[in-house]
């Protein structure tokens, strides 16, 4: 309801990892991405996981590349109101919807289902900036969550990491400092209302593991 009918325009990224399960984490008793297929449309027909040392390709139709994957890829049966982003390129399931994105209203519902891990989910999200000038990359191996009216900014890395400057331009940190330790994590407040703040709370987090 809030990507077609919010009073600005709106675009969510959704993976089916992170999309399967509900607020506890639970998996539901119906079928695998039945949740997408409810918001979207589009059905989930097969996934494949290739074991190391053998890879498969992705063609990123938005950059014309191509990149491998191995841990995870779904493969989509998409509605005419859809537009495939990417398609896998090889296997039994050469030519297949591998992420597509879905107009509603004055909105958009983006739909990755390959690993992200493999450095593919970040290319696409790369190639989609122009029309997402809201999203920025994170540093690698950091967390930023939005909780309420908390925003909460965790560093995984061995090394510190600065809180990114997209970041401060919306929050303050409850400590005034701008780095974070090892494994250390820092509590930020909101400034101003703007758009990015709506639509963290409402997504609830934009992730970069």
């Amino acid at each position: 309801m809030f990507v077609s009918a919010g009073r600005k325009k709106v675009q969510i990224f959704f993976s089916l990892t992170r999309f399967s399960s509900d607020t506890r984490g639970h998996l539901p008793e119906y079928p695998y991405g039945q949740r997408i297929t409810d918001l979207t449309g589009a059905k989930i027909t097969g996934y494949d996981v290739l074991p190391d040392p053998h890879h498969g390709t992705i063609e990123l139709i938005t950059t014309n590349t191509s990149v491998t994957w191995h841990r995870w890829a779904d493969q989509f049966e998409i509605d005419d109101t859809s537009e495939v982003l990417a398609q896998l390129t090889d296997q039994f399931y050469k030519g297949a919807c591998a992420a597509f994105n879905k107009r509603m209203g004055k909105g958009t519902i983006i739909c990755i289902g390959f690993d992200q891990e493999e450095g593919i989910y970040k290319l696409v999200e790369q190639s989609l900036m122009d029309e997402l000038p809201y999203l920025f990359p994170l540093p690698n191996h950091t967390l930023f969550q939005v909780r309420g009216n908390l925003g909460i900014f965790l560093n995984y890395n061995e090394t510190a990491v600065s809180i990114p400057n997209e970041i401060l331009e919306h929050f303050t940190p409850i400590n005034d400092s701008l780095t974070i330790a090892p494994a250390g994590v820092s509590f930020l407040i909101p400034g101003a209302h703007s758009l990015v703040l709506e639509l963290l709370c409402i997504v609830d987090y934009i992730t970069r593991l």
